[in-house]
């Protein structure tokens, strides 16, 4: 009987973020597999607290339609 190797199976993330710049926020988004960072890129310019979640609710929405 010979061996058979596994597929191992890959595991894909997509995160976003918020870091603090100049007196705003600017969301983020990091691509992740087999926990390396491939991906960090900006979403939006900085902007107000409020604006900000406005475009990350908008991304998280076209995740899921």
């Amino acid at each position: 009987m010979a061996n058979q190797a596994t597929p191992k199976t890959v595991i894909k993330v997509e995160a976003y973020y918020m870091v603090p710049k100049n007196g705003g926020f600017q969301l983020r988004r990091v691509s992740i597999e087999d926990d390396i960072v491939l991906i960090d890129e900006k979403v939006s310019d900085p902007d107000a607290w409020n604006q900000v979640i406005d475009v990350l609710e908008q991304e998280l929405s076209k995740k899921f339609q």
